[in-house]
């Protein structure tokens, strides 16, 4: 948290079933993450968010808010639940919605094709940079 008092309200206020865990090592991380059911992002800003996309890898869904660069890099995956920015209860509903999902829908939303081929392009620096500069050169022609 970077303001003290948004860490206390949180704190005062959390499900008793949410454990906050702080920081916590990669390893740890990784082993969290691709064990959970949804990866709950409530960022009010960010660009080509690296948590998403290693969530993803991982075969971990997410609900975000539909922050601009959320949105842009994000928004055509199955996997990826967008909600407008502030609204807890379309929030609650996304994430509830993924935690019931029956398995063999679940299964078909993490193994969909569509997120296959973006893990791929997504899968090291120099294909996420040849992936921008397509996405500059359509904007400039």
């Amino acid at each position: 948290f970077s303001d003290k008092r948004v860490e206390k309200l949180f704190m005062k206020n959390k499900p008793k079933n949410v454990e906050y865990l702080g920081f916590v090592p990669q390893e740890k991380l990784i082993d969290i993450v691709s064990k959970a059911k949804v990866l709950v992002y409530p960022s009010h800003s960010d660009s080509f968010s690296l948590v998403i996309l290693e969530s993803l890898a991982l075969g971990t869904p997410v609900v975000a808010y539909r922050i601009p660069g959320v949105r842009s890099v994000y928004k055509d995956l199955d996997a990826v639940k967008l909600v407008k920015e502030g609204d807890l209860t379309q929030f609650i509903q996304e994430i509830r919605k993924i935690y019931e999902m029956p398995k063999e829908e679940y299964e078909k939303m993490i193994n969909d094709k569509k997120l296959i081929q973006f893990l791929d392009e997504h899968s090291s620096w120099e294909k996420v940079a040849l992936n921008e500069l397509d996405e500059l050169k359509k904007v400039i022609s």
